[in-house]
């Protein structure tokens, strides 16, 4: 049913959208009629413009480089990073200001909120995996952290009431088992985190919950149109501020910790590993086969998203309370910095002085960000999101392998073993990096293969009403064989061949029949690794 060709290569027809959200149970400060979504241009990001255009929503995303689909209607790009504070403000300019009418359509694109931009899903990071999270501090830092910083300044200058950011269960797991996990275990030590994304992306939360709270300041950056001035004349300011902001004009900020994100359309982890086996690296599973971790449907973290923004706009009311963001009760970890970034931003281009709301306090948290008061359910909250079916990773992959008409590996190898090959090849990364595109393996990405780590998603059931679907992961192999990753020479290869008449993208084929001479060299060093790897283990 569901899914997305967000990622494909040739033109494909469109899945269905998931069904709308069901109405609230509670009423609503007020609707959303205007979204900026950052990184966009990406899976999650476009597949969420997609949805929220279809339930009405004018959206801007803002990305590096524009969708590889179309744009549907009511979604429109803008070109730039938000590490670049300019391009930031450009887009939230943009996406202020109203969609050209539709011919025959003059009322679809009409809009009464004199401010212009509702909401803001901050979607864009950098640095999850593959070369990234070798040769890219300096930028994973500047994204991550200061795109932050941007994104939550622009916020309270356009007067932008609401903030979803899309964050990561890597900002808690660093290694340690986790079973059923919750929203109030603390940071981790800023020492403890393996790559610089999750360092930057515990801070880069912090830096959003702490920005909630924040007053905005009293008009936008942009020009009303005559219609919007003229409406503005009819109302009070006070009516004005209760109907869009509710008590206060304030920003609200939440966070959604995602978990590895799957579906149709996907262009990290399937592809990566699906290419793997095609080069001959994967050949062998590694780590206790009973360990469980968690995935999230594209289309299941979309709905969490979605209902995230609705719960910064639902008043929050006692029958309504559940764990509070306890987990930025962190006097250890690092992020400070990137706190007051945001705070001497502000101050700085608006001489306005930072507000409560951006300063840390002793806990570290600052605003509502500590489980404090909240007038909205979502005010400051974290929330994870998954399938609420943990699963080992190699079983997760092993139906696209097995569908795609590969063979799936039988050997298994310590973990031990793999995370002393993984130290090295980091180690021996500015050598490999001349042969092979991505790192073959990174210690975290062990972590997250062998180490146990689930969370419960109670809070956001009980909060926002999260109800994740099931979905089939045969979707996923249908996909991916249309997309040409299909075996040579397998039964789905020649039926998707036959039905494309002979032409098409046939990424199966590039399979190597012997191993080339970079995977040789590449290999030497992996296996000067292994024999690192194995004194590792020996050693343990």
């Amino acid at each position: 049913m569901a899914g997305d060709d967000i990622a494909s290569f040739r033109p494909l027809r469109p899945p269905p959208l998931p069904p709308p959200l069901p109405p609230p149970a509670t009423p609503l400060a007020d609707a959303t009629r205007r979204a900026l979504i950052t990184g966009g241009g990406g899976f999650l990001g476009f597949r969420l413009a997609v949805t929220l255009a279809r339930d009405g929503v004018e959206v801007t995303i803002l990305d590096l480089a524009p969708p590889r689909q179309p744009l549907p209607p009511r979604v429109r790009f803008i070109a730039g990073s938000v590490a670049d504070a300019a391009a930031v403000d450009a887009a939230f300019v943009v996406a202020a200001s109203p969609f050209p009418a539709a011919p025959g359509d003059a009322q679809t694109h009409t809009h009464t909120n004199l401010y212009g931009l509702d909401a803001v899903f901050h979607v864009a990071s950098y640095g999850m995996s593959g070369r990234e999270l070798r040769d890219q501090a300096a930028l994973i830092e500047a994204v991550n952290v200061g795109g932050s910083g941007h994104v939550a300044a622009a916020c309270v200058r356009h007067a932008v009431p609401r903030l979803v950011y899309v964050s990561t269960c890597n900002v808690i797991f660093v290694g340690r088992p986790i079973s059923g996990g919750d929203e109030s275990a603390p940071y981790p030590p800023a020492a403890a985190y393996k790559d610089a994304y999750s360092a930057t992306k515990a801070r880069a939360e912090r830096v959003v919950l702490s920005a909630s709270g924040t007053p905005l300041l009293p008009e936008p950056i942009r020009q009303h149109t005559h219609e919007e001035e003229e409406e503005k004349e009819q109302k009070q300011e006070g009516q004005q501020e209760s109907r869009r902001h509710g008590a206060r004009a304030v920003l609200r900020t939440c966070a959604v910790r995602s978990t590895g994100i799957w579906g149709p359309g996907e262009t990290r982890h399937q592809p990566r590993v699906i290419r793997m086996v095609q080069q001959g690296v994967f050949v062998a599973a590694f780590g206790d086969p009973n360990t469980l971790s968690d995935w999230c449907h594209v289309d299941n973290l979309v709905q969490i998203l979605m209902l995230a923004e609705r719960g910064l706009r639902t008043p929050y009311t006692p029958a309504a309370a559940g764990t509070t963001a306890a987990a930025v009760k962190d006097p250890g970890a690092a992020g400070g910095d990137g706190v007051k970034t945001v705070a001497a931003e502000l101050e700085l281009e608006n001489g306005q002085a930072a507000d409560d709301g951006l300063a840390c306090d002793a806990s570290g948290t600052g605003g509502h960000g500590g489980g404090g008061a909240r007038d909205m359910v979502a005010e400051g909250q974290v929330y994870y999101a998954s399938d609420g079916a943990p699963i080992n990773n190699f079983l997760h992959f092993k139906p696209f392998i097995v569908g795609l008409g590969y063979h799936y590996p039988s050997v298994s190898v310590p973990y031990g073993l793999v995370y002393g090959i993984a130290g090295a090849i980091e180690v021996a990364w500015p050598l490999l990096r001349a042969f092979v595109r991505d790192p073959p393996l990174t210690r975290m990405e062990v972590d997250k293969c062998c180490i146990e780590h689930w969370f419960r998603i109670d809070k956001a059931r009980r909060e926002l009403g999260f109800a994740p679907a099931e979905y089939d992961r045969q979707e996923v192999v249908a996909h991916m064989a249309v997309e040409g990753w299909a075996a040579p020479g397998s039964e789905l290869a020649k039926r998707h061949a036959a039905a494309a008449g002979g032409a098409g993208d046939d990424r199966g084929a590039g399979a190597p029949a012997a191993v080339s001479v970079r995977w040789l060299v590449a290999g030497s060093v992996v296996a000067a690794a292994a024999a690192v790897g194995v004194g590792y283990m020996w050693r343990g």
